[in-house]
């Protein structure tokens, strides 16, 4: 008998040191861990997929990104013993990297995770851009096609620990230092580095890197180039989405401190009965889904994450369904269970039997341990 291939995938945990959890992420997460994802069936194949942003990992360099792993290990060592027990128990772990963990797959980062969860072999497999199983997934994080947060030589990360990957402009306004006019310099010359990227990544050199990535998720070199050509950054949305973004937030900033002169209470929960409204596919998923299949590589499922908002859906004209798998801390911005009752936790499960069908979806997950009954926002830099 063919063997079920069984997948769970989870998204935006933004485990880091010292931030506050105030939704119990990582305790959540080990239960998980232990009580369903090690406990796979003698004849199941299961593959735990992290999809970005499991980490706060954004180092920079090699040397860096390594250091920083020791200090998340240091920080979560529940979770690094979970993994340690599923990998122990056969379990298959691939990581997408995401816009908040990028600088996992530089070859120090990766190979420092690697001897904290003692994996031998294959067990862990770290992917800078997407994950592709013929006929059943493409998984990516999805920060590419959101124009803010694109890095457009996102590859070169895997390449060396001392190759450069320019911040995104959101990731220089957070990293910031000084006043108001340096924050401002700051995303003008991310600005200007990530035009300078896209020119890079439209270079001979370039789509050398990109046909040796398509090998690895075995896709033909010109898949791999449509896919890579799906968003492209394009300096002046990307200054209005930028520029729109710092504005909010810095209204948000003040109203909060004139309601704290004033003592008067803000709602600051995302969401509610008045705010939900149905989410459907991203504009970029169907141009994911048409390329595979014009080349002959059609998959059921597009999954992503990114966005905190967990839903499913069709993707209209085409024969593979879309799902975002959410996010597991506290900054829910869907319009799932989630948002009334913090004891439930979204994962997307895919089986692929042996005669090829394919099954899955969106599930929540409810902790059985007590979690607290409230939980409050927790804004994240982008």
């Amino acid at each position: 008998m063919t063997p079920r291939r069984r997948w769970w995938v989870v998204s935006d945990l933004h485990l880091g040191t010292g931030e506050p959890d105030v939704r119990c992420t990582s305790a959540a997460f080990v239960q998980f861990l232990e009580g369903v994802v090690a406990a796979t069936g003698p004849s199941d194949m299961t593959t735990l997929v992290l999809l970005g942003d499991a980490l706060e990992l954004r180092a920079r360099t090699g040397r860096g990104a390594r250091a920083r792993v020791d200090d998340l290990a240091a920080a979560h060592p529940e979770v690094f013993a979970a993994l340690r027990r599923c990998l122990g128990a056969g379990v298959q772990l691939d990581i997408v990297v995401g816009n908040h963990d990028v600088d996992l797959v530089r070859p120090a980062a990766a190979q420092r995770l690697g001897e904290l969860l003692g994996v031998r072999g294959d067990g862990l497999r770290i992917h800078p851009w997407a994950l592709h199983v013929p006929g059943v997934l493409f998984a990516e994080h999805g920060h590419q096609h959101h124009a803010v947060h694109r890095l457009p030589t996102l590859l070169l990360a895997a390449v060396d620990d001392d190759t450069t990957v320019e911040p995104s402009p959101l990731t220089a306004w957070a990293a910031r230092r000084g006043g108001p006019r340096e924050a401002v310099m700051a995303v003008c010359r991310a600005l200007a580095a990530a035009r300078a990227a896209e020119r890079r990544a439209g270079s001979a050199a370039y789509q050398r890197v990109l046909a040796a990535e398509a090998a690895r998720l075995g896709l033909r070199p010109e898949t791999a180039r449509d896919l890579w050509r799906v968003s492209r950054f394009r300096l002046v949305p990307v200054a209005a989405a930028t520029g729109w973004r710092l504005l909010r937030r810095l209204l948000a900033r003040l109203v909060a401190r004139l309601a704290a002169r004033l003592a008067t209470p803000l709602v600051t929960r995302r969401g509610g009965a008045a705010h939900r409204v149905a989410t459907g596919p991203p504009p970029h998923s169907a141009q994911i889904a048409l390329t595979l299949a014009a080349h002959g590589a059609p998959v059921a499922w597009y999954l992503c994450g990114h966005t905190h908002r967990a839903a499913e859906a069709p993707i209209t004209g085409t024969t593979t369904r879309w799902a975002n798998s959410g996010t597991w801390c506290s900054d829910i911005r869907g319009a799932g269970p989630d948002l009334d009752d913090p004891r439930l936790f979204p994962v997307v499960l895919i089986d692929a039997d042996g005669d090829g069908s394919v099954q899955g979806g969106l599930e929540y997950w409810r902790v059985p341990a007590a979690v607290p009954p409230r939980h409050t926002p927790e804004r994240l830099s982008g």
